[in-house]
């Protein structure tokens, strides 16, 4: 049988493979001997512009003291940087816009806005509760357990309460805590009790930088780069030293690029996948972080950038913190995940991300960002009913928006909406770490099997340090364009 031979195929058009593409070229590969197959009918991967302003996936440069990504943008003129109130035409160029963001976000529960109000220590004992999650973990006998999210607020609030810094009178304050620590699901994809504790805090280094435009971006990395689209790779073998792909391709660098959550979906025979890969990609969940973009055709008249939906503390969970404050006996005992159906009727129950987006687009958007199992739902039913959601969305933020008498003007002129949970080839956003898994684990297997053969992967799970982030994916694909180049 003839195949289409080249020396490098990668699987996955996504950040890290033009990421190890470009530090291959630049070390004297040719683009003539590099074949990209994608899925999808767009380079990109979790990078993806519509309508040329709207990121429906990674927006954010994060850490950027220490950002190899965003280091490459600016050594090479790609990026022009804004504050965040600075107005901008992202259309008429052809650069990434670059905001910075780092404004506080106002909390927002049942539609009135905590700022300046004697709930307001919220932020004070989140950081507290923070601090006694990251000192749990370094307690030798805590070393090796792996409790919720969930469940370490209610073993924190135990805490407090055991040294009279709660009690029955603090019971609202600590409903209103708990629904504040749960920002982190939109950091996430997922629900706090699916979410390891242990994984749960992120803390950036350096200023947040809200991007636009980044398909101008992929556009430039990905010039004269070969692509094969709407081809997914359904089986891998190796024949002598060759790894022969759908039967049509072979090559002797094969590079994998898929979301660890696609994997799975690639038939990798005569145990190609070596058992130590399987396992410790079994020990990684995947979250589903969403986004929706509203239009609106008048302006809003508030500046603030970041709106923080608190949601609705669940019975059981009020109930729970009531006995705990009690002093009631309460043995805290980690449990499966509530399974809660969303709907219409309850889905503001959940928290949520509001960024208001006129002052960087120029135009009155709000982007909401969501979790599951919110995200699944919205993915699934918001276009068809989207002023079900949109109503009581303004409802929620209305005094924060604008004046209640132009409540009745406002009209949406446009609605979009992220798809990653039902995109075969995506199936999520990113990993999310449930309790028991082991982020680390799937680094350690995917270097050492990157040292040892030549069927490599790459993405941002395989790198500890940008974890879920363009850097992460942009480290990745460097390295591994390093192993590569060791060898040549």
């Amino acid at each position: 049988m003839s195949y289409i031979e080249v020396p490098y195929i990668f699987v996955g058009a996504g950040l890290s493979t033009l990421s190890c593409i470009a530090k291959l070229t630049s070390s004297g590969v040719k683009k003539t001997d590099i074949l990209v197959l994608e899925a999808l009918d767009y380079i990109g991967g979790r990078i993806k512009t519509e309508k040329g302003i709207y990121e429906m996936g990674a927006s954010w440069i994060h850490d950027s003291l220490d950002n190899e990504v965003f280091e490459y943008m600016i050594d090479n003129d790609l990026i022009d940087i804004h504050q965040i109130d600075e107005e901008v035409k992202i259309e008429d160029s052809n650069k990434i816009q670059g905001f910075l963001d780092d404004s506080s976000k106002i909390l927002i529960h049942n539609g009135e806005n905590l700022t300046n109000h004697k709930y307001m220590r919220l932020e004070i004992l989140l950081q507290e509760f923070e601090k006694y999650v990251e000192n749990y973990f370094f307690e030798e006998e805590n070393v090796d357990k792996d409790p919720s999210l969930r469940t370490m607020f209610f073993e924190y609030v135990k805490n407090r309460a055991s040294k009279k810094l709660f009690n029955e009178k603090n019971h609202q304050l600590v409903c209103l805590l708990s629904l504040f620590a749960r920002y982190v699901e939109t950091w996430h994809g997922i629900s706090w009790d699916c979410l390891s504790a242990k994984y749960a805090f992120l803390h950036s280094l350096g200023q947040n930088i809200l991007c636009f435009g980044l398909s101008n971006f992929i556009k430039t990395l990905s010039k004269e780069i070969k692509v094969e689209y709407s081809t997914p790779v359904k089986n891998i073998k190796k024949i002598k030293n060759k790894y022969i792909l759908n039967d049509r391709f072979s090559t002797d660098n094969c590079i994998i690029s898929v979301p660890l959550s696609s994997i799975r979906s690639i038939d990798f025979e005569n145990n190609l996948l070596n058992n130590n890969i399987r396992e410790s990609l079994d020990k990684v969940h995947y979250g589903a972080l969403g986004k929706i973009f509203i239009e609106f055709d008048i302006n809003f008249d508030f500046d603030n950038t970041r709106l923080y939906h608190l949601g609705k503390i669940p019975e059981h969970d009020s109930h729970i913190l009531q006995q705990i404050l009690s002093s009631e006996e309460y043995k805290i005992e980690e449990k499966e995940p509530i399974k809660q159906e969303v709907t219409f009727e309850n889905i503001f129950d959940w928290p949520m991300l509001v960024v208001n987006s006129q002052t960087t687009l120029n135009k009155p958007v709000l982007q909401i960002i969501t979790q599951d199992p919110v995200t699944s739902f919205i993915e699934s039913n918001i276009k068809e009913n989207f002023k079900d959601f949109v109503k009581p969305l303004l409802k929620n933020i209305e005094n924060q928006l604008y004046s209640k008498e132009n409540i009745s003007k406002y009209k949406v002129l446009n609605v979009s909406v992220s798809n990653w949970t039902n995109n075969p080839y995506q199936r999520g956003s990113y990993p999310a770490c449930y309790p028991g898994d082991d982020p680390i684990d799937v680094t350690i297997q995917t270097s050492l099997q990157n040292e040892t053969s030549k069927l490599k992967f790459i993405g941002e799970y395989t790198n500890l340090e940008g974890c879920g982030s363009m850097n992460g994916a942009w480290l990745s694909g460097k390295e591994c364009a390093d192993k590569i180049i060791e060898h040549l």
